[in-house]
């Protein structure tokens, strides 16, 4: 399996599940269950069930951020077999984890911080925003055309002031001048841009993917849940569901969740689902 590459020896669960076939290895994590799963197109398999919430693969390297109730980790497997713990911090909530140029950034949702760290795990700059606590719920990172953005809930100003109050309000914003990107956005997550410069975001309390090509070119793609974990493989975009925590939200009153969405990455036909054994996703990546 391919995850020998970083040493990870995946226990098999049970024979995939679902409405369409899976056509790459998928690396997803689970946070409030706990877990780092691999899918393959027979079978889920289970590495551990440790809190994860931000995954990256960088060159021979793996990086996975896991969750603490007093601490955060993030930890680096190699393709030597070394695992290591490159971050400790008494931090809240880091979600997720990106490498830009020599530097390392991770988001600190619990204290609604972006710090940037040498590879080598030095704190080199804190961007501290308005609000006490997870005033706006910083979660998920990217680079578009040379500017780091991140998605968050809203510019609130206390802890969780956001509750009942995030549709839209949530927007991508500029981490250096907070200048707000993408706009009306109801708890969203995973920002991307793709080598042809089409933009993503997942709009996640209204089930949807929301696809961007410029020139006014907006396109959603409506999915059967909470939207979180996003991924591209070469045929196929995939997107996790997750049971909102509230479900109340849940526009339909249902429990949904724990599912992968595969999309055609051309058409944008969504192709149907396959099933995880937890009700939560935060992160995917392709393996292939």
């Amino acid at each position: 399996m391919i995850t020998d590459k970083y040493h990870l020896k995946p226990r098999d669960l049970c024979k995939l599940e679902g409405t369409t076939a899976l056509a790459d290895t998928l690396l997803v994590s689970s946070t409030n269950e706990g877990g780092l799963y691999v899918l393959t197109p027979e079978r889920v398999s289970v590495v551990d069930t440790r809190f994860t919430s931000g995954l990256l693969i960088d060159g021979d390297s793996l990086y996975r951020s896991v969750n603490h109730w007093d601490y955060q980790e993030l930890i680096r497997y190699d393709a030597d077999g070394n695992q290591t713990t490159i971050i400790t911090l008494d931090i809240a909530e880091t979600h997720d984890v990106r490498i830009y140029g020599e530097h390392l950034y991770t988001v600190s949702t619990g204290t609604n911080e972006i710090l940037r760290f040498s590879l080598q795990g030095e704190v080199l700059e804190k961007w501290k925003y308005h609000g006490d606590g997870d005033s706006w719920h910083i979660n998920c990172l990217d680079r578009w055309n040379g500017r780091i953005v991140a998605s968050c809930f809203g510019k609130f100003d206390s802890h969780r002031a956001w509750k009942g109050k995030t549709d839209g309000a949530g927007i991508v914003f500029d981490v250096l001048s907070q200048e707000v990107v993408w706009g009306d956005l109801n708890q969203p997550h995973n920002p991307y841009i793709d080598e042809q410069g089409i933009k993503y975001v997942c709009d996640s309390l209204r089930f949807r993917l929301l696809v961007d090509k410029g020139a006014g070119q907006q396109q959603e793609v409506k999915l059967p849940g909470f939207t979180r974990g996003l991924a591209f493989g070469p045929k196929h975009i995939y997107v996790g569901i997750s049971q909102p925590r509230h479900v109340q939200n849940n526009p339909e009153g249902k429990k949904i969740g724990g599912l992968i969405c595969v999309i055609d990455r051309d058409s944008l036909e969504f192709l149907g689902t396959v099933t995880m054994p937890v009700s939560e996703v935060y992160d995917i990546v392709v393996l292939n």
